[in-house]
């Protein structure tokens, strides 16, 4: 089948299945905590509003299929703020690794040897997943996400 229409078909297939997985996972980045409030990912769920105010250099990305989301920010480590007051601290190996990844999300090895790590109530309606939360040493970096338990 060298037929131009065939051909057609199978490069309208491909295209169609590469536009589900980018939509299926779609990624957000924001300069600021405060730009984050203004587009509503905020109210939408995906940031969630207890974000240090200083926050910034936030991406995003969350698998619209489970309701798993992953984001990473850098805030100012002088600046006081608290996690929710239901986050209990967790040892690495109690912790979840997102089920997908991306090149800005750290790598295990830093993970382990440089975050300390708290697992809060799951804070999507409806959805089973846990939040998790991660604190660099240098108190500078964090991250934040959620996973189903496994």
């Amino acid at each position: 089948m060298n037929h131009p229409f065939s051909r057609f078909v199978v490069l309208l297939s491909l295209t169609a299945a590469m536009s589900a997985c980018f939509w299926e996972r779609p990624e957000s980045s924001y300069s600021s905590f405060a730009e984050a409030k203004r587009s509503g990912a905020v109210d939408k769920g995906w940031i969630p509003a207890w974000l240090p105010s200083s926050a910034t250099e936030i991406r995003e990305m969350q698998d619209i299929d489970t309701n798993e989301s992953m984001l990473t920010f850098i805030y100012d480590a002088q600046q006081s703020w608290e996690l929710p007051s239901d986050c209990q601290p967790v040892s690495y190996t109690q912790i979840p690794s997102p089920r997908f990844s991306h090149k800005w999300w750290p790598d295990p090895h830093s993970l382990e040897q440089a975050y300390e790590f708290y697992r809060c109530k799951g804070d999507v309606p409806f959805s089973s997943a846990a939040t998790w939360v991660g604190w660099h040493s240098s108190g500078q970096h964090g991250i934040h996400w959620r996973a189903h338990a496994r």
